[in-house]
């Protein structure tokens, strides 16, 4: 691509957390699409949702649920990747 190519972009976001118990237990949801138009890239959709729970002030546990998603992946790579996780938190 030379430095006067451009291909335009379009880019979705979302980012959601909700109290289910007011400081203790919360689910969150956090996604995003990337496309670039004019292009055989093709698009990608990353997305996190999970739930979180406040153990103190200063430690938390989740479970979480990552996903992405590209439409024209690279070659050798699947279309979709998925990974689970449990994982602790501490906020300093």
């Amino acid at each position: 691509m030379s430095a006067r190519e451009s291909n335009p972009a379009l880019r979705w976001g979302v980012d959601f957390n909700r109290w289910i118990v007011p400081e203790q237990l919360e689910v969150f949801h956090a996604h995003q699409l990337l496309g670039v138009l004019d292009s055989d890239r093709g698009l990608s959709w990353d997305s996190g949702t999970g739930v979180r729970l406040y153990l103190s002030e200063s430690w938390n546990m989740s479970l979480r649920l990552d996903v992405q998603h590209e439409t024209q992946p690279a070659p050798g790579r699947k279309r979709t990747d998925a990974t689970s996780m449990i994982a602790i938190g501490a906020r300093f």
